[in-house]
């Protein structure tokens, strides 16, 4: 049934993209990984999986929980975890900030793959995970 509301909601929107709005459950827990991403092997379009339990928001009442499944890149995951820690950076000492730098620093070093970290004419580079949306 659920399956059927979350359906006609989004066929209601087709026009335009569906606004499909979820909230998580406390105490939910969220699986990671499931990923394309190893060593060496991160590329632009490398993705991995988060799974919660949420409820949707259908015309101004939730449902029953549903399962979410999202892919992201390891781009808009360096955002989020940016986004996460920007107001505590704004107020720290800047050796937080520093160091925060240093993890995505490495994490796109180590797992980003070396033709993605080149300049290559034609071919899309992954821009470092530290530099993205500029704390």
């Amino acid at each position: 049934m659920e399956r059927t509301i979350l359906l006609s909601a989004y066929e209601e929107g087709m026009g335009e993209s569906p606004n499909l709005q979820f909230e998580t459950i406390q105490g939910a827990s969220i699986l990671l990984g499931g990923g394309e991403g190893a060593p060496e092997r991160e590329t632009p379009s490398t993705r991995f999986c988060i799974n919660v339990e949420a409820k949707a928001l259908v015309n101004g009442d939730f449902t029953e929980p549903v399962h979410i499944q999202l892919w992201i890149t390891p781009v808009q995951i360096a955002e989020i975890v940016k986004a996460f820690f920007l107001d505590f950076l704004r107020h720290a000492p800047r050796v937080y900030k520093e160091l925060l730098e240093r993890i995505l620093r490495k994490r796109w070093a180590i797992m980003t793959s070396g033709v993605y970290r080149m300049e290559i004419p034609g071919l899309s580079r992954l821009d470092p995970y530290h530099k993205i949306r500029g704390v």
